[in-house]
C-alpha cells in the first residue's frame, strides 16, 4: 500500500470518527502518525459501535487479558502493550501495516478515557510516512 493510502486511510478513520461521534482528534505532537482525543467515560459504549462500524469489531475488548500478546505480538508492542480494561481495534492495510483505535481509561480518574488512532510500522515506513505528512 502506498504512503499516500495509508495517510488517507487515517485521516478518513479520523474524520469519519469525529464527524460520526462529534469529537476533535488533535495529531499528537511528537507522532505525526497518531491522533487522540479524552472524552467522559459515560460516552464509551456509544463510541465502540461507531468505531466498530468503522473497522470492525474490536480484537482486544476491554476486560479480555492480552498478556500473551503483549509479549510476543508485535503489533501489541508497537502500541504500547494493553492492558485488561483498554478496548482495540486494528484494520490491517498489508503485512506490519495496521490502522488502530485504542480506547485507554485513566487510572488515575476513572471518568476520562483517551482514544488514540494511529498508524503501527516499521520505523522506515513511520519516518517515510511521517516525511510526508509535513511536506504537505
Amino acid at each position: 500500500m502506498e504512503d499516500s493510502q495509508v495517510i488517507n486511510e487515517l485521516s478518513t478513520v479520523v474524520g469519519e470518527l469525529g464527524k460520526r461521534a462529534s469529537l476533535k482528534l488533535t495529531t499528537d505532537q511528537r507522532n505525526a502518525l497518531l491522533c487522540t482525543t479524552v472524552v467522559p467515560s459515560d460516552r464509551v459504549a456509544s463510541l465502540l459501535d461507531v468505531v466498530a462500524g468503522l473497522m470492525g469489531p474490536a480484537v482486544k475488548p476491554a476486560g479480555k487479558s492480552a498478556w500473551l500478546k503483549n509479549w510476543f505480538d508485535p503489533f501489541y508492542r508497537s502500541v504500547g502493550g494493553i492492558q485488561r480494561e483498554q478496548t482495540l481495534f486494528r484494520r490491517e492495510l498489508a503485512a506490519g501495516l495496521s490502522i488502530y483505535c485504542a480506547f485507554w481509561p485513566w487510572a488515575s480518574d476513572p471518568k476520562r478515557t483517551s482514544i488514540r488512532v494511529g498508524v503501527s510500522c516499521d520505523d522506515a515506513r513511520r519516518k517515510a510516512l511521517t516525511e510526508r505528512i509535513a511536506a504537505r
